[in-house]
């Protein structure tokens, strides 16, 4: 019975972490919010978490040899290699930033074992209530007030400002804010939304995705934009020949459309565009700050000795980077998961990190079947989603970037389970 009883609780905390994740964005508005969160379901998974008999599956075992691991070899490096660079900026981001970023990625560690091992033992046709709690976490604190936002936006009705960066970068130029609901900006937005949309597909609340779509679509980020039309284009890859025909059709007439209800769409879209300091510079690296964080680490990587190059800078380390080249705290990460792998991490990280994704792939598309053909196709536009959001975002070592390989088993065990359950009634 008390076995019972914790495992429930665990459950509990699971759809917890999963329905929290989107607070850890909202650091403007709400400030230490997502970290004392983090800190609650630690202890509280260290009382109640279910210790017997517990074993870790092949997935839990690749994870944390292919993403954890690396990044503690990545740490050892750097203490290593404190004597050769003999920098006082160096010595305090390890003292600070790189110490702060282990200890929460051992707090990251523990959270993610005891939830997937969670999820791991829940019997299959349950585990859709952790997707649920992730999608409804993305759509009551990221949605509902984003909805207002829209609202405010096209009505005038009154909306709280919030201090968020709606205003930053090319939308400052262009006098304009976008869409951030209560995250910290647009394309920290995007990804949560995305998620949110494949995932209430998944369980068919189409009332919840509409919503979320037409968020996206207000927060005029040009990588979510970009996304959006490639999950599009995948979706009808994976179709069949009628619907892929449907897909096409419908979207030629809602472009068309627009088009005709709103003649002047093309001159909004080509002012957009126009702001962009990116592609009024043709992405020259001394004329953009975002073209500089994909352009210095690598230049730094390739300058680096060999032990560097394999196991990186360290964890934490961009700001350190940006620090040099006189960037200071403009930017922590390059908002790109692949470059700030690399530059931390080294080789040894990217190859694994690369090799994880590969694994996670083909073991999802083992299961799919002419029986769940629908829903394998949303599992696997989720999957290209990680890939895609990851050239945006760099939030690697993050509740959000967990959560992904916790969705990733539920999508496993759900699948699995409908495969057996089609079969069944076909029998």
């Amino acid at each position: 019975m008390i076995f019972l009883s914790r495992r429930k609780i665990s459950s509990y905390l699971t759809e917890c972490f999963l329905f929290m994740a989107p607070i850890y964005v909202c650091t403007l508005v709400l400030p230490k919010v997502g970290v004392l969160f983090e800190l609650i379901l630690f202890f509280l998974f260290a009382i109640f978490s279910s210790r017997r008999d517990i074993k870790i599956t092949r997935y839990q075992k690749y994870i944390i040899l292919l993403f954890f691991l690396p990044t503690l070899v990545s740490f050892l490096w750097s203490i290593i290699a404190l004597g050769p660079i003999n920098d006082a900026l160096y010595y305090d981001l390890f003292e600070s930033d790189m110490a702060s970023r282990m200890m929460h990625l051992i707090v990251l560690f523990a959270l993610f074992y005891w939830t997937s091992t969670t999820i791991s033992t829940t019997q299959p046709d349950k585990t859709d209530k952790y997707l649920k709690a992730y999608y409804w976490g993305v759509f009551l604190i990221l949605g509902v007030f984003g909805v207002w936002q829209m609202v405010s936006s096209v009505t005038g009705i009154w909306c709280p400002e919030v201090a968020t960066r709606g205003d930053a970068y090319f939308a400052r130029d262009a006098g304009f804010r976008r869409l951030t609901s209560l995250a910290d900006e647009p394309s920290f937005l995007v990804p949560f939304l995305i998620e949110g949309i494949l995932l209430s597909l998944y369980l068919k609340n189409y009332i919840i995705s509409t919503i979320l779509l037409l968020l996206l679509l207000f927060s005029f980020s040009l990588g979510g934009y970009a996304e959006l039309a490639m999950l599009f284009a995948a979706g009808l890859y994976f179709s069949d020949n009628k619907t892929r025909t449907r897909g096409i059709a419908c979207v030629v007439f809602f472009v068309c459309l627009l088009f005709i209800i709103y003649p002047e769409l093309f001159d909004i879209i080509s002012f957009f565009l126009s702001e962009r300091k990116e592609l009024q510079s043709g992405f020259k690296a001394a004329d953009t700050g975002r073209t500089l964080t994909y352009t210095y680490p690598l230049i730094s990587f390739i300058n680096s000795d060999v032990g560097t190059m394999l196991f990186g800078h360290g964890p934490a380390s961009f700001k350190y980077l940006m620090t040099t080249v006189g960037l200071g705290n403009m930017f922590t990460s390059s908002n790109n998961m692949y470059i700030d792998v690399l530059y931390e991490g080294g080789i040894v990280s990217i190859v694994c990190i690369m090799a994880l994704l590969i694994y996670s792939w083909k073991k999802i598309t083992r299961l799919v079947t002419n029986y769940n053909r629908k829903d394998s196709i949303i599992v696997k536009l989720f999957f290209l989603h990680i890939l895609l959001s990851s050239c945006y975002r760099g939030d690697y070592s993050s509740p959000r970037f967990i959560s992904m390989f916790l969705i990733l088993i539920c999508f496993y065990k759900s699948l699995k389970f409908k495969n057996l359950h089609y079969s069944t009634v076909k029998a």
